[in-house]
């Protein structure tokens, strides 16, 4: 099949924002070093991405198209409005004791939490097809529910092999995604 006409999807807009506030606390006490923290960010991502804006025939042969006999149109519906705006939040919080058992010995113990927001459209533009066999599709404000109980436990420690203070054996942390964090 042969096709005439403007690339599916022009003109193409894309505009993404990323908001970003974090804050870290440390506080030592005694054999402790305490830290926390929170990283949260907020996502924009606006587009617009238009199928058959101008319009698309499609010809069977060469023969249909110098007839101008196209065997499909393509345009887009007037009125419709291709802009998308996305939006999302997500967080992360974490807390990390830093133990020194001993001269030679330190533990490291955490937790951290992560979530995000459902991810929305502004504009009410979300469109749902609830089953394969249902008539109507559904405007919805979000696409999908995420999930809210993403806790990553931390756990490691650091072994000096000697009083001298030069080689320590520090094994891989036991820890999830989001490690940076605890680098």
């Amino acid at each position: 099949m042969t096709a005439l006409g403007t690339a599916d999807a022009v003109p193409r807009l894309f505009g993404y924002n990323l908001f970003e506030w974090a804050d870290d606390f440390s506080y030592l006490k005694g054999k402790h070093s305490l830290k926390t923290g929170v990283d949260i960010r907020r996502i924009r991502d606006n587009a617009s991405s238009n199928t058959s804006l101008r319009g698309n025939y499609a010809f069977n042969s060469l023969v249909t198209f110098l007839a101008g006999t196209p065997n499909t149109l393509g345009v887009t519906v007037p009125g419709q409005d291709a802009y998308r705006g996305y939006r999302q939040t997500l967080f992360g919080i974490y807390g990390q004791d830093d133990i020194n058992v001993s001269p030679r010995l330190t533990l490291n113990l955490g937790l951290r939490w992560e979530a995000s927001t459902d991810p929305t459209e502004v504009n009410g533009k979300v469109a749902v097809l609830p089953s394969p066999s249902a008539s109507q599709i559904i405007i919805k404000r979000s696409f999908f529910t995420t999930g809210k109980k993403n806790f990553e436990p931390r756990a490691g420690f650091a072994w000096r092999l000697s009083d001298s203070g030069k080689p320590a054996c520090r094994p891989c942390r036991a820890k999830t995604r989001g490690a940076e964090w605890f680098s």
